[in-house]
């Protein structure tokens, strides 16, 4: 079962939590299922169609299922749902400001979106929200509309052309305190901070110039843009395909690490997907090795230093070492140990020094 587009409309109210959707999935099969099963989580169905027709759904914890067979061929599939999420959006007060914001890794995306959320399928998204009059609203892909509606909200459209995966879907409503861009061979490079947290524009000069060297390494950027906005994750940041989250608190040499980080992602993880959680190494391992593999062309010294940090083994790393892939472990949470990271980074990096760059 292969989703190949997501076409998503959601209405965000002022102070009202409830989200109001409507999805509509291309679907491709290859085979006859018995089913079309599809993650979603704690919203209500409030409509369900295939290629026009409505069905019904069977809910089973945070899956629902479309009882078939369903032959072989695309489908259309149709789902308006309304309710607070339970997970994947969230509200947080920031200062005097509300943020409203997704998660979606790595399948927390089914509390707002119905979809397949594996990293083993990656679909293109035109996402459309209704956001109200005020904030700004940043998102993933491309702005490619923004209308003033009389019911006291703003509709702003993104379209993401290149497929990704679920999890690296995101938007966020806030007002950012300040907003900066750049291009850099002819790539739109953009932060949004918000109030009282560390200008992320400072960061932008590092940002291009590790753009440049990711891209004669590894060939041109798969999307449109890239930006970051603050967002109060609950980690350093987070790889939202053309628009990364970054934790606020975070402030000058560590901030830019982390913005290189999941620029790497958009190669390593968001156009080149993972085929199961268990091959997470080469999405943060990957993107652990390129982001000092582009220091070492502003910072040599900085970057030797970073290599041997990562290749320090503390009797505490001793003792948590496992092998790098671990297809026995099921949940993505139980993958995201240093060893995917730092380890994974230091076999990339031995594997370098063996068989030379090129």
């Amino acid at each position: 079962m292969d989703v190949q587009h997501y076409d998503v409309h959601l209405r965000i109210d002022r102070d009202d939590p409830t989200l109001r959707g409507r999805a509509t999935l291309t679907v491709h099969l290859d085979d006859t299922v018995d089913a079309l099963r599809l993650g979603f989580s704690g919203l209500r169905l409030d409509s369900l169609r295939v290629d026009g027709v409505a069905v019904d759904g069977r809910r089973r914890g945070s899956i629902l299922s479309i009882p078939g067979p369903w032959p072989p061929k695309p489908y259309r599939v149709d789902i308006q749902y309304t309710g607070e999420p339970s997970t994947g959006y969230y509200r947080k007060e920031v200062g005097d400001d509300t943020v409203r914001f997704t998660d979606s890794w790595p399948t927390r995306g089914r509390g707002w979106l119905p979809g397949v959320h594996h990293p083993s399928d990656p679909a293109t998204l035109r996402l459309t929200l209704d956001a109200p009059i005020g904030p700004d609203v940043v998102a993933t892909g491309a702005l490619i509309r923004r209308d003033t509606l009389q019911t006291g909200h703003v509709r702003t459209s993104w379209s993401l052309d290149v497929p990704a995966p679920t999890y690296a879907f995101g938007f966020a409503v806030a007002d950012f305190d300040a907003a900066a861009d750049t291009t850099v061979m002819g790539l739109p490079l953009g932060v949004y901070s918000l109030p009282g947290a560390a200008s992320m524009a400072p960061a932008l000069p590092t940002v291009a110039r590790a753009a440049e060297a990711l891209t004669e390494l590894l060939g041109p950027y798969p999307y449109a843009n890239y930006r970051a906005a603050h967002v109060p994750i609950a980690y350093a940041g987070m790889e939202n395909v053309s628009l990364a989250f970054i934790d606020p608190t975070l402030s000058g040499a560590a901030q830019a690490t982390v913005l290189v980080h999941e620029l790497a992602h958009q190669w390593f993880g968001n156009h080149v997907v993972l085929d199961d959680w268990h091959d997470l190494w080469l999405s943060e391992g990957m993107a652990t090795f390129l982001a000092i593999y582009a220091m070492e062309r502003q910072d040599a010294l900085a970057a030797r230093a970073r290599w041997i940090e990562l290749a320090r083994l503390s009797p505490q790393r001793r003792r948590s070492m496992v092998p790098l892939v671990r297809p026995t472990e099921a949940e993505p949470d139980a993958h995201l140990t240093w060893v995917v990271y730092e380890k994974g980074a230091s076999v990339l990096y031995l594997l370098r020094q063996t068989v030379g760059e090129a």
